[in-house]
């Protein structure tokens, strides 16, 4: 079960094709592939200049935008030119705090050494927003722990040199048929909307 497991079967019923699932410890999901044992792999296995050396990667079917949340009543518009002076927790070390240094150079980086500090900032109010990743935002924002307290704000950020490119689907280099084919299922998934069901069905507060 679980969104990768659904996609696999939407791409296979899309194309018509017969497809069996196994599931492989993710320390051994490249190798399966290198060696022959299955023709694709759909749970994240990154685009490294090592993998590209063994790997194909189809179209990116899932990215992770930065998000900001702040509190239920704020009519706070997160953007570089209404941030100045504003707090901002971030993860002490991360992509997000990095980002938020380079483009809102006007607001204040408030870093904590975790995601629940940097939530209990929000939600008690010592800072003014919270950036960080979109999908395990959203997945709290419906927790018993957020109480709803806080809320989205603003649109997605994406930028591939901040924050990760994206979920794609490896095959072995090379083998250019089974890559046009996951594509071209993808593609017709996104066109008939199927896609977006299958995100909403996982990600009922959609993070874009």
């Amino acid at each position: 079960m679980g969104y990768n497991v659904d996609l696999a079967r939407e791409i296979c019923q899309s194309l018509k094709a017969a497809c069996s699932l196994k599931i492989i410890p993710f320390n051994h999901l490249a190798n399966t592939v290198f060696n022959g044992e299955a023709d694709a792999v759909i749970a994240g296995v990154s685009m490294t200049p090592e993998t590209l050396e063994k790997l194909s990667f189809s179209q990116i079917y899932m990215r992770f935008p930065g998000r900001f949340v702040v509190g239920r009543n704020s009519t706070l518009e997160p953007l570089p030119e209404t941030l100045g002076g504003k707090r901002i927790a971030v993860v002490e070390g991360s992509r997000h705090e990095a980002f938020l240094e380079r483009f809102f150079t006007d607001a204040v980086a408030v870093p904590f050494e975790n995601e629940e500090l940097a939530r209990n900032a929000l939600s008690r109010s010592n800072v003014d927003a919270l950036f960080g990743d979109g999908m395990r935002l959203s997945f709290w924002l419906d927790t018993r722990t957020a109480d709803g307290c806080c809320k989205f704000a603003g649109g997605p950020w994406l930028d591939p040199s901040y924050f990760s490119g994206g979920l794609a689907i490896a095959t072995k280099a090379g083998n250019t048929k089974m890559l046009n084919a996951i594509n071209l299922g993808l593609t017709r998934l996104q066109s008939n909307g199927r896609l977006g069901e299958l995100y909403l069905r996982y990600f009922p507060r959609g993070f874009f």
